[in-house]
């Protein structure tokens, strides 16, 4: 759009009966957008909104400023307007988004499943990450929140030696976030099967090493003076002030690595495949001088909380923190041993001033203190030391003691926050199994002087259960002070602040509870998603998160009021893995092969006129479902229930689905009999494709009226994945943000890893593949390929789409490698002006797309929680930095929901927050119907 938002001529109507006739010119070739609005101000015909300009959407008329629109009367729903007087008419220029407010925020949240402390002068760092994101806050003495550190403030990105850089057709820089789900520039996880280049400014996969989709970035933190060391397969290099401290970001590999694990049977591997067990530290330390970085503690995970305690290696490692050369084994040896300078399970390492080194030798019940250049000089006899901290005030020596996994048993099992196994045999436990023992000085003898228990298993700390602990204890408090959390894998985490007081800890914060009672949710979304809807008729924001054992579908929603930020939580009738909204406000459920509708207000069921009657209906989703008896719902061909393709209505009341549907094209399978007892059978031609081997089939488009009565069934046929979600139009026009990414003359562009949205018309298309289709093409069509399935691969032909827009969405189904999974996706919002609010999450923005496949504008640009200065202060964090522009500062915004062009709303899980943005103007003009005589005499 050009940015001259100036009337060349204002506003004026005409009316001719119910015809209204609207004329305008502008003064240059900006996005307009055309309202009738009541007397409330309430929008009840969304007449039209686009760029004016050679490509101009309908109904404007191309190549021209000046435009005559009809009204013909009639509202959003094709119903006559009965009291036009009451109609003001409303031509607004140029889309002009501000931050609004911070949603759904609070510093005491969980963000991830991987969470570790570290405490400095500048107060007391918490990690938090998993679920392909990481996040470093940083608290004061007393526990608030103070600042995040990581994503690195906006004003301090540049100040990253060695972050990689994408320029942008028009000239500007972003950052990259270079792993396999572009969620994160730390480069010290275990995520990175696909990974930028430098070379020619695209990213590419570095093969199947391992597969990362639930990675964090790290497992533990350290820090000395203004130095922060984040360690996980290596290491990255932080600092207080939000940087680097000067020193590249990047640090070598500190883990041990074994390459011959094979793994047969994985969802898209048939024939199995290598995959390298990596074994990385879980504790380390800093020498006090920042020069080096001991590391021990390393066994090996496996799954959704199941800990296996194989040990690779009894030793502590030492690294030079400044350098990029491999760690050195500095203390122990590679087998177990009980003499002076040997360890059995080393569980933690850490230095006092002198620079002495203290280890926590586990399996030996003591510790072992060491001097700087590694010669042995004491031991402390202490039972399951897994923990040690010296006091940097006082030298004093904390020990944590808490039975560790044994050696080559299972530690637990973790569901839903559930302990599913019992804690491993170590003789009777204590009421109390977790313990602090406070030592004197090394000089004064390391004499005992308290024991503090830890407050286990107390019921408000159930996450204690878990033998799975990270402590603290901050040096610099007035009296002493511990901050305890969950360690690694355990759900749900929270933060423990104990003090002491009259010789005991007494509890002075519990993030937990203190979440609860702000943002009602305690621990992070699964697979970080927050799928975002919005109820027309009050403007109330929803909010779905993973509430099931699998995390695909949500029994209760959040209800977050916009204005107040106020939030309320709903239960659902039933499990459901998508939701919608009419006009009307009626809410609009699915399951696997059902729409069911409601009143929000009663929840009392809206019963579909072509429907069916079942006693029990929910989303199948691992089990502890929530059912309902359904009077009428609306039927549609769907059979698998896992990652399902969208559900929206328009302004009319039609609906559009996309569904799961297992098609076996030689052998039929007996369960994929579905809808009313009948068979679907899709359209099979050439060059459709299928997955008729895995476990997942293709998702069809259905499109329903708003009786439920179905008007085209696989609309969009050929389609395989479309999670990032479908829409329609007025007009059962078809938007769809496709997870194969844009082909630019038969190649992919520097992004492969996101999708490319485009507008369809049911009956009008299908969706041709050279990759993997059953019903092999003949030829492929005479032209380049419109998409692609990673990087030029699975090269796929759109037939009757309107228009493309790439680089939208994300999805890491693009992958080449073996991480192909869509638990992590992303969701684009079409509001009722047509117009497609789209994810482009790896360029920190939402991208505004009119009908017509013009870009009206960017909203967005790249920043932390504490970047962009609101509108409304109150839910935010409490030093908001301007950064300019619209404000509105983005990591990783992958989901949208918009509220017309009130509201648009963005759930950032890179910042674990959700953005209001209000949708404004630059120049608007309304005029009064009733002030406008009516030339043809009495409307209908």
């Amino acid at each position: 759009r050009e940015e001259n938002y100036e009337f060349g001529r204002k506003p004026s109507l005409t009316r001719e009966g119910d015809d209204v006739t609207i004329t305008f010119e502008t003064a240059g070739w900006c996005d307009v957008t055309v309202a009738i609005e009541d007397d409330r101000g309430t929008i009840i015909r969304h007449l039209a909104s686009g760029v004016l300009g050679p490509n101009a959407p309908e109904p404007f008329v191309w190549n021209s400023r000046a435009q005559t629109l009809v009204w013909d009367g009639k509202d959003d729903k094709g119903e006559y307007v009965d009291d036009k007087d009451i109609v003001t008419v409303r031509v607004s220029l140029g889309l002009m988004p501000r931050f609004e407010r911070t949603l759904y925020w609070a510093p005491e949240r969980r963000a991830g499943n991987v969470h570790a402390l570290a405490a400095g002068a500048d107060g007391v760092f918490l990690f938090d990450s998993g679920r392909a994101f990481d996040h470093i806050r940083l608290f004061g003495r007393d526990g608030h929140y103070e600042r995040t550190l990581y994503p690195f403030p906006a004003d301090k990105i540049e100040d990253i030696p060695d972050l990689m850089w994408h320029t942008l057709p028009d000239g500007s820089t972003i950052p990259i976030k270079p792993n396999m789900y572009q969620s994160t520039m730390l480069k010290s996880g275990d995520g990175f099967t696909y990974d930028y280049s430098r070379d020619d400014g695209h990213y590419r996969s570095r093969g199947n090493t391992h597969d990362g989709k639930n990675a964090s970035s790290g497992r533990t933190i350290a820090v000395a003076g203004s130095r922060l060391v984040l360690s996980g397969v290596s290491f990255s290099r932080l600092a207080a002030d939000g940087t680097s401290g000067g020193l590249p970001l990047h640090g070598p590999d500190i883990s041990r690595r074994l390459d011959r694990v094979i793994q047969v049977g994985h969802t898209y591997a048939t024939e199995g495949f290598v995959r390298t067990r990596i074994f990385s530290p879980a504790r380390t330390a800093l020498s006090p001088d920042g020069r080096w970085l001991y590391s021990t503690r390393r066994f090996v995970h496996h799954g959704r909380g199941n800990i296996s305690a194989h040990w690779e290696g009894h030793t502590v490692q030492r690294t030079d923190f400044t350098g990029d050369t491999s760690p050195e084994e500095f203390l122990g040896s590679q087998e177990p041993g009980s003499d002076n300078g040997e360890f059995h399970k080393p569980s933690d390492v850490d230095t006092d001033a002198q620079g002495r080194i203290y280890v926590a030798d586990h399996g030996n019940h003591r510790v072992q203190i060491f001097s700087p250049d590694g010669e042995w000089l004491r031991n402390i006899e202490i039972k399951f030391p897994s923990q040690i901290t010296i006091h940097r005030q006082t030298g004093e020596i904390y020990v944590f003691c808490w039975p560790m996994p044994r050696q080559g048993t299972r530690a637990h099992h973790t569901t839903g926050g559930r302990a599913t196994a019992p804690l491993p045999a170590h003789g009777d436990l204590p009421k109390s199994w977790a313990r602090v023992h406070v030592f004197s000085t090394f000089d004064a003898g390391c004499e005992p002087q308290k024991v503090w228990n830890l407050p286990t298993p107390a019921e408000e700390h159930p996450f204690f259960r878990l033998p799975r602990l990270d402590a603290t204890v901050d040096s610099w408090a007035e009296s002493p002070t511990i901050w305890v959390t969950p360690g690694e894998r355990t759900f749900p985490g929270n933060v423990v602040v104990l003090r002491e007081k009259d010789g005991d800890l007494e509890e002075i914060r519990n993030f937990r509870k203190e979440a609860r009672r702000s943002v009602i949710r305690t621990g992070a979304p699964a697979f970080q998603r927050q799928r975002l809807y919005v109820n027309p008729a009050d403007g109330m924001l929803y909010v779905g998160e993973g509430t099931s054992r699998e995390g695909k579908s949500f029994q209760q929603v959040i209800r977050v009021d916009p204005r107040t930020g106020r939030l309320r939580k709903i239960d659902l009738p039933h499990n459901s893995e998508d939701m919608a909204f009419d006009q009307d406000g009626h809410v609009y459920l699915r399951t696997r092969d059902m729409i069911t509708r409601y009143q929000p207000d009663t929840w009392r069921e809206v019963p579909f006129d072509y429907g069916e009657h079942r006693e029990r209906e929910g989303y199948p989703d691992g089990g502890g479902d929530r059912t309902t008896e359904v009077i009428s719902g609306a039927i549609f061909p769907g059979n698998r229930g896992w990652h399902q393709g969208g559900l929206h209505v328009n302004a009319r009341g039609d609906i559009i689905i996309g569904a799961l549907y297992e098609v076996n094209p030689s052998s039929r399978r007996e369960d994929s009999e579905i809808h009313q007892g009948e068979r679907f059978e899709p359209r099979m031609y050439p060059g459709r494709r299928y997955d008729p081997g895995g476990r997942f089939g293709g998702i069809l488009i259905h499109i329903l009226d708003r009786h439920g009565q179905m008007l085209h069934a696989d609309a969009v046929p050929g389609l395989i994945w479309a999670q990032n979600g479908v829409a329609l139009d007025v007009d059962r026009r078809v938007y769809l943000l496709a997870h194969r990414t844009r082909a630019y003359d038969g190649e992919a562009g520097w992004n492969p890893l996101s999708g490319t949205l485009m507008r369809l018309t049911p009956g009008q298309n299908r969706i041709l593949s050279a990759f993997g289709a059953p019903v092999s093409m003949d030829a492929s069509p005479d032209r380049p390929p419109d998409l692609l399935f990673g990087r030029n691969r699975g090269r796929t032909w759109v037939e009757g789409a309107h228009w493309f827009y790439g680089g939208g969405g994300w999805g890491g189904h693009n992958s080449p490698g073996t991480s192909l999974c869509s638990c992590h996706n992303s969701r684009f919002a079409l509001d009722y002006f047509d117009r497609s609010f789209t994810p482009e999450v790896a360029r920190y923005n939402v991208g505004v797309v009119d009908s017509a496949g013009n870009l009206i504008m960017r909203i967005g640009q790249y920043g932390n929680v504490d970047d962009g200065e609101p509108l409304v202060d109150r839910g935010g964090p409490p030093n908001p930095r301007s950064i300019g522009g619209d404000e509105v500062a983005l990591f990783h915004g992958a989901y949208i929901a918009s509220h017309t062009d009130r509201r648009l709303f963005i759930a950032d899980p890179g910042n674990a927050r959700i953005l209001s943005v209000k949708l404004n103007y630059y120049t608007e003009e309304t005029v009064s119907l009733k002030d406008v005589p009516d030339a043809g005499g009495p409307a209908n």
